[in-house]
């Protein structure tokens, strides 16, 4: 009887530690998600003040996020996106090697449209979508708040689109 009593607590406890893993684990990607979009705003923040510094560091640290992501074990639901991931790695890639604002901007596109899918489906609290028609066919970023400043134009059309996607705001 002491030994049935022993081995029922083992697997209790066995099953709390492992189910606190798991739960840890799947906030983790969570959270290395919402360190992407940080990075992210801070490339568009400065592209639209027409700077390029930290632009290089913040996409090398996307990279290095995804690689981190790739590592750990996400939700199903992440495992969907893993189309949508490659390509945000490859624009953050890109991003890393413009040699100037003009191809920063060009590479931002390519970073920022799989973002944008997977903002308008997961839908981040106090995450928006802006859209400049006015460059290159149309070109969407991730902001906060409403306050329109274009890193694809920067001063010269600074406040340049629309919001076409608010995000939920915080509860």
């Amino acid at each position: 009887m002491k030994k049935n009593v022993i081995y029922i607590i083992s697997i209790c406890i066995f099953l709390m530690i492992s189910s606190s893993i798991f739960a840890g684990e799947k906030k983790n990607s969570d959270k290395i998600f919402d360190e992407i979009i940080t990075e992210y705003m801070k490339i568009t923040d400065t592209l639209s003040k027409d700077n390029t510094k930290d632009v290089k560091k913040n996409s090398k640290k996307i990279v290095s996020l995804l690689e981190e992501l790739g590592k750990t074990k996400f939700s199903s639901k992440v495992k969907n996106y893993k189309n949508l991931l490659i390509k945000i790695k490859k624009g953050a890639k890109k991003l890393v090697k413009a040699k100037n604002i003009a191809r920063m901007r060009k590479a931002l596109k390519k970073l920022s449209t799989p973002l944008v899918k997977i903002v308008e489906i997961e839908k981040p609290v106090g995450v928006n979508v802006a859209l400049c028609t006015m460059y290159k066919g149309g070109a969407k970023w991730l902001m906060h708040g409403k306050n329109i400043e274009n890193p694809y134009w920067g001063s010269a059309m600074y406040s340049c689109g629309d919001v076409v996607y608010t995000g939920p705001k915080e509860k």
